[in-house]
């Protein structure tokens, strides 16, 4: 990451010389030099589109937090198991040199297809939802992991948020356990559980929850999929909680880079 590097001055300046300096030499200002901007990718799907426009926000309006960018990736219908649609690893490899971001988040909730099945390494066509999808799912999800943790980035795995019907949270316990597995294979690679915040107090799915002002809001839409806004800002919220001390850690070694 790149930062502003402060002007080095040789000489002491008196208070005095210094105001009159800045009296004389027009568009000369008292401003001190910009901070350093820490920097956040969000990749992922329709959900981490929707969740991922609340993150600055939500960002920004906590203690310490000066001077970030949130980059929200996230595209509709998409997946790790989607190259023909939008090929994850690519982009991520692009996203990462354009960027350079301090921070990556992931977020797939298990988008496929059931024309255009996706080949491993194999060549074989992987069936949906099936075991050899998931062992498919792993492997690219990992290889995405792989190429941010490799950055230098610090990467969180978001948990998919619960789903209203038994087949749908057989998949969600997969998901949650392939991320868990990864995790554990990459020390700069933290959970966000998307699904408990977004679970009644039972753990189940909900249709509606208590906002930051205890006021019950819906956060699914009717598809039972999506999330309204109020959902949204929720998920957005925990994202933004548990990415904080790394970007005050991003923050703090930018500027003492920029000061060095």
């Amino acid at each position: 990451m790149t930062g502003l590097r402060p002007i080095r001055r040789r000489l002491a300046w008196s208070a005095l010389s210094l105001a009159l300096l800045l009296v004389a030499v027009p568009g000369c200002s008292k401003s001190s030099p910009a901070k350093p901007t820490v920097k956040v990718l969000l990749i992922g799907d329709s959900i981490m589109k929707q969740g991922g426009a609340f993150v600055g926000d939500e960002l920004r309006s906590m203690p310490g937090v000066d001077n970030v960018e949130v980059r929200n990736e996230g595209r509709n219908g998409t997946g790790p198991l989607t190259p023909h649609l939008f090929d994850w690893y690519a982009a991520t490899k692009r996203y990462l040199a354009e960027q350079h971001p301090d921070i990556v988040v992931v977020l797939f909730v298990g988008n496929y297809t059931s024309t255009d099945l996706y080949r491993d390494r194999n060549g074989v066509l992987v069936e949906p939802y099936g075991s050899d999808f998931f062992r498919a799912w792993e492997y690219e999800t990992r290889r995405i992991v792989q190429l941010a943790a490799g950055s230098g980035a610090d990467v969180y795995l978001v948990d998919p948020p619960p789903m209203i019907t038994a087949e749908g949270q057989r998949r969600v316990s997969l998901f949650r356990a392939i991320n868990r597995q990864i995790a554990q294979d990459y020390t700069n690679t933290v959970i966000i559980n998307g699904t408990k915040v977004l679970s009644d107090s039972s753990g189940n799915f909900a249709l509606s929850l208590p906002n930051s002002d205890g006021q019950m809001v819906q956060v699914r839409t009717f598809d039972t999929v999506h999330l309204t806004e109020a959902g949204a800002r929720i998920l957005a919220t925990e994202i933004a909680r548990q990415i904080a001390p790394s970007v005050l850690v991003a923050q703090r070694r930018a500027q003492l880079r920029t000061a060095g």
